[in-house]
Parts: C-alpha cells; structure tokens; sequence
C-alpha cells in the first residue's frame, strides 16, 4: 500500500500583512503628496490674492485721487484748505493748472504749500490682514489746462531768444529819481495787486524779466516761470527773483511792409475797416460816437499826425466777433482758435492809445499755427518820407458873411473889384470891414487855394502858414483870427502881426483827416469877434504855404506813454488777446479799488514786450484771467482741458510711501470745463467732465 505523506497547511496572515503595509504606505505617500500639493496651491492662492490686492489699493487710490481733482473745495482731502480769496484761491476751488499757487490737491492747512501728492493711509487689506497705504503723485500734463493746448501732448518748445518765451518784458533803461521804485521813470516793472488788506497776490502765468528793477509795492507777484532783473527786485516774488536779463532776444516780424490804404474814421459807421488812420482826434470822436465800435480783422497802421492819442471811451471790439455781449470773450481769440484771421494794430510814430473809465476793449489778433502772432505792434523801423512843398497860393474862391451881428467885407476902390482880386496881392484894392454896431463881428471865408487838392489823401501836412496882411483899425480887446471850417471854434488861432506868419499846421492836418482836400476843403476863416461901433479892418493879401510828406511806416519815437488810462483808478476794461510789443512803449493801466468785476479787469493774453509797465491789479485778476499770460504753444491753443498723469506708489503700513522706483500704477485723466458767455473757463467743483485716458498696472 502506498504511504501517504500529508504535510501540513501553513498561514498566510504574514503576507497579507506586508501586502496591507504596502498599501498603506502608498496611500500615505500619495496622500502626502497630495496635501503638500494643496499646501502650495493654497499658499499660492493666498500670495496671488495679496498681488490682486494691492493692484485694487492702486485702483482705488488713483481713482480717490481724480475724484478729489473733480471735487476741488468740495473734496475731503486731509490737510488741504480753501480759504475765500486769500493768496489767491478762490472758495470754488478746483484744479486748473493755473497760477494760483495750488497743487492738483490745492495747498495745506497749515503753510499754504501746493500739494501734488495724495497720501492715502491704509487704503486696503490685504488677504493676510496687512494694512497697505498709497501715495499719488500728481504732475500737470505740458500743454493743458486754462492757458495750454489741451491736447495732451508735450508742446513746441520756445527757446530763450524768442521775443515770447516770456509772459513779460521790459527792456527800459531809463535812469530812475528813486532807483528801484519806479518814481520818475518810464522802464522797469511796477506792480500793485489791490485787496485782501494788502496780501493779495498778482498772478502771472509765464516767465519774468526786467532790464532794470521789479517792484511790487503790496502784496505780493507769482508766476509759474522764472523771475529775472538787471538791476533790483522786492523780495515779494515767486519765485524769487535772480539777477541778469537774457541777451539774443529776436524782435517779431513787423506785420506791415507798406503803409495800408487811407480810411476816414467819420464815414466807417461803427464797422472800421483795415487800413490807415493818421488823426487821433477824428479816430476818437468816429468811435465815441458808437455803443459798440468794431474793428474788422486785418492790418491797421495809426500815425497820428495830429499828435492826439486815440482815445477810447466806449466798447471797442477787434476781430472776429463773437454772440457773447460782455468783456472778455467778445471776439475770437487765436488762443482759442487755429484759424481765426483777428486784428493787428500797428503804430507808428508817437501814436498812442488812451482809455476812459468808460472804455471796454477786447482785441483779438491772427492766429498763427500755434505759434505767437501779433495783436498790438509799435513799428520799429522806417523813416519820414523827404518833405514835399505846395508853392505859395492865394485863394480862389472867397466870401463874407453879412446877416445878423455879421459886417460883411468889401472890396475899397475900385469898388467893383472882386475880394479873389483884393486878397491875391498887397496894394490896392483892399477888402475891407466896419463894425456898423457895437458887438458886431465879420468873416472871411478863403477856399480853393492852387495844389492843396493834389495832395494825396493820407499824406501828413508839415507845415501850414498863413500870412496876412492887413491894417487894424479894432478897439483893444477886440481880436482877429484863423480857423478851418469843420473844426472846432476853440481851435481858432490868433492872428497876431500883420505880414508875418500864422501856424495853422494843426487845423490842416485835423481836417485833413476827415476828407482830401479839394475846391471847398479847406475853407479857412479870417474871424474878428467883438467890436466897438464904427471899428474898421482891412486886409491887404492872404497866402497860403503848405509842406508836406508822403504816408509811410514811421519807426516809434523816444520811449513814451504807449498805453494807458485816463488819470489811473482804471474802472474799464482792457483785455488783448495775442501778443503785445512795444519796445519804445511805456503801459500803464492802474485799477482803482472801486473798480468791480468785470469793470477794472486788465489781460495782456500771449504777453507783453515793452519798454516798461505800471499795473495795478484788482481781486478778479485772481481767477481765469491773469493780468499777463503766455500759453503753452502748439495747435489747438487755449482749450478747457486739464490733463494730470498720476503716479500710485503702494505701501505697507499706514504710509507714506516711498515715491521712488516703478510706481504700482501709472494713469493720465483730462478734465473738461465750461466757459460762460463771458468766454473765460469756469471750473466748477463737482461739476468736471472727466475722461481716463491711460490706465496701467506695473505687471
């Protein structure tokens, strides 16, 4: 029988150990893994919600900050005041990059410094509860804002030489009674700003510089460039004031080659046209006579041989005309505009202007590209044409008046002579009055003298005499003497020695300017006025000599008044849109305190070249318009837009932070505003047009 070995079974539990070991291991390895894996996601997560988080505080710090430039006085930036008028903010306060003194976040409480950073303490919390605060830098865009181009861009730069790279220049040298103060001289700088019990400040938009002194007699001068003098300066300057005046200056091209054609003021209605005017007086009295005088655009050349000023006591308006009624904003400014063809006033000689209280002026010049034209010019170059003569001539035509208290003239023997006949030679016959009454007067008119009418119209009389002869038979008292019909009756000259000659120079030129002479213009008036009764008079001849010279473009003379106002106190209005040269012109237009907006407002829009200033400036000159200004050039001059870029720096902690390095976000806003009908720009807290025009986050 075979053996049957049996064997015994054996366990397994050890294997299924091992098996169960393994198993567990792997599971704790991939579960390891696994929560490392979650670990760094979660860490992960955490550190991208911290970067999130800090681009939302520079979000929200960028947008707090246009939003405190939309609000203005009505923000509620820490620190920042907005005081009534003082130091020149007004209480509607926003930020126009004007000169004001104010930064994109107006000036602090505390010392009135502008403020172009915005510290914004713990502005977010991040995820992992860190407190992070942010600070704005604020940087005006060139070429925006109240006087700017608006359009975004850095402009053309102006260098140094360039007659307007200044808002203000005088180039007088003029030794002074008190050096330094302005007493006695026609150069240099004198200003005045009125109001705020003597702190006021006068806003200049652009650079300074004087040849001599700059004196600020109260309150104080800011402007936004730099302040130069040759001589000496008050301390009440800002910037401070330097010594040296820049050399190289290039004079503008004279906007006149040729003397324009002759206008007559007393036929141009209200509505002046371009051309040339060569007497103050029939200028003055042509303009006086409208409400509203208007200055069509184009080239106008005064020479007032008349040695009269042009004097303005009514509303004067050069240019493009515009709907608005008050001043400024009646015509279209070349700052405003790149196209509009606008007024140039040129003048020649000692030709000035002269305003009333009741003046109202508003020039606006050609724009010109961009770049700087010409609204008022003192010509600087050329010469009085060579003297021209008229020979000696007797009238042609002559009567006498013979009604009422007038004794009329008659020829003596031969009784049948003609007066043309008594008065062309001396000797008999004579044309000869009796006072047939105590009080009793007489006249002889003489018209129609040989080659006064081939005298071209608008050429300027040199000289004008007339000779009489004639015997005098008037009781003491009594007078004889000459005028020109059309004239007024105070003009009237004394006729004082028989045979010699009588300067009527003036009462020709005068009525010149009112017509071409021609058989009846002029008619000169031979005048005894007053009598006793039985008094006699008898002329013998009459002669006229008359020189003249032909119209040309005369260079300004010695440094004189060029503009200025009637007495100072100044309550019109005098606002120039373009700029001003008048290297031999003195300008002085003195506000009085009892002046009031707009009455009183002086603007020299574009600037000033001139031989020396003396300004007065009231509280209005502290918003929208300062009293001298040069705009940022380029196209598009003068827009309502105000650009910033801001720069957001984040930090931890409650700030502020460091403004160095790459900022956390970078954005450029523009800010529009209205202009009312007066045309100024009038930025209204909270009431901004706002437009983000870039908006990055450093990456």
């Amino acid at each position: 029988m075979p053996q049957v070995v049996v064997r015994s079974r054996q366990s397994d539990d050890g294997a299924t150990l091992i098996f169960a070991l393994v198993i567990i291991t792997t599971i704790a390895l991939v579960t390891g893994a696994l929560l490392l894996k979650s670990g760094g996601n979660f860490r992960t997560t955490v550190a991208l919600r911290n970067v999130a988080g800090t681009a939302y505080a520079a979000d929200a710090a960028a947008k707090n900050a246009i939003n405190d430039i939309v609000m203005g006085a009505k923000s509620t930036v820490q620190g920042v005041t907005y005081p009534n008028g003082v130091d020149g903010t007004p209480a509607t306060w926003v930020f126009d990059n004007n000169t004001d003194g104010s930064g994109c976040f107006g000036k602090r409480a505390s010392d009135g410094t502008p403020l172009a950073n915005l510290d914004l303490s713990r502005v977010y919390t991040l995820p992992d509860n860190t407190d992070q605060s942010a600070t704005v830098v604020c940087t005006p865009v060139l070429g925006t804002g109240l006087f700017g181009s608006g359009n975004g861009t850095v402009p053309v730069q102006v260098p140094d030489t360039d007659t307007y790279a200044r808002a203000l220049t005088t180039i007088g040298t003029t030794v002074c009674t008190v050096q330094g103060t302005g007493t006695g001289c026609s150069d240099g700088i004198t200003l005045k700003p009125l109001g705020s019990g003597g702190d006021a400040e006068l806003p200049m938009r652009g650079s300074i510089a004087s040849k001599t002194f700059i004196n600020v007699t109260s309150g104080s001068l800011r402007t936004t460039g730099t302040v130069n003098a040759g001589t000496t300066c008050t301390s009440n300057i800002k910037p401070a004031c330097v010594n040296g005046f820049p050399s190289g200056i290039t004079p503008p091209t004279p906007p006149l080659s040729a003397v324009p054609a002759w206008q007559n003021p007393a036929t141009q209605g209200c509505n002046f046209q371009p051309g040339y005017y060569n007497n103050g007086n029939a200028l003055s009295s042509a303009v006086n006579a409208c409400a509203t005088a208007k200055f069509a655009s184009g080239k106008y050349y005064f020479d007032f041989a008349d040695n009269n000023p042009w004097d303005i006591a009514t509303t004067v308006v050069g240019g493009v005309p515009t709907t608005d009624t008050a001043i400024p904003g009646r015509c279209v400014s070349p700052i405003d505009s790149p196209t509009t063809p606008g007024v140039q006033f040129v003048f020649g000689g000692s030709s000035y202007i002269q305003v009333e209280d009741s003046g109202h002026v508003e020039l606006c010049g050609p724009a010109n590209g961009g770049y700087a034209p010409i609204t008022i010019y003192q010509q600087t170059a050329g010469s009085t044409p060579a003297e021209q003569i008229v020979p000696t001539a007797t009238a042609g035509t002559v009567s006498t008046l013979s009604s009422g208290k007038n004794d009329a003239f008659g020829p003596a023997s031969p009784a049948s002579a003609s007066l043309v006949t008594a008065l062309s030679a001396t000797g008999n016959p004579t044309a000869d009055w009796k006072s047939t009454k105590a009080g009793n007067t007489g006249e002889l008119d003489l018209r129609n003298f040989a080659g006064l009418s081939s005298i071209p119209v608008g050429a300027t009389i040199t000289s004008a005499k007339l000779r009489v002869s004639y015997t005098n038979g008037l009781a003491a008292g009594n007078t004889f003497t000459a005028n020109v019909s059309g004239q007024p009756a105070t003009s009237a000259v004394t006729v004082a020695t028989s045979g010699t000659d009588t300067d009527i120079t003036s009462l020709l030129n005068a009525q010149f300017a009112v017509g071409a002479f021609t058989a009846t213009n002029p008619t000169i008036q031979l005048m005894i006025s007053g009598s006793n009764k039985n008094d006699t008079f008898s002329v013998d001849a009459v002669t006229l000599s008359v020189k003249y010279v032909l119209a040309g473009l005369r260079a300004a003379t010695t440094p004189a008044t060029f503009i200025t106002d009637k007495g100072g106190n100044f309550s019109g209005t005098f606002v120039v849109q373009g700029p001003t040269y008048a290297p031999k012109g003195f300008i002085t237009l003195t506000p009085g305190n009892g002046a009031t907006a707009p009455n009183g407002l002086v603007a020299f829009r574009w600037g000033i070249y001139a031989w020396g200033v003396n300004f007065k400036s009231l509280p209005q000159q502290l918003w929208g318009y300062p009293l001298v200004s040069i705009p940022d050039p380029g196209y598009g001059l003068g827009s309502a837009i105000t650009a910033v870029d801001l720069k957001v720096y984040i930090c931890d902690g409650v700030g502020p932070c460091a403004t160095s390095g790459d900022p956390t976000l970078t954005s450029r806003a523009e800010f529009t505003d209205g202009t009312d009908s007066d045309g100024i720009v009038h930025p209204v807290a909270g009431q901004r047009k706002v437009t983000v025009l870039s908006w990055a986050v450093q990456r």
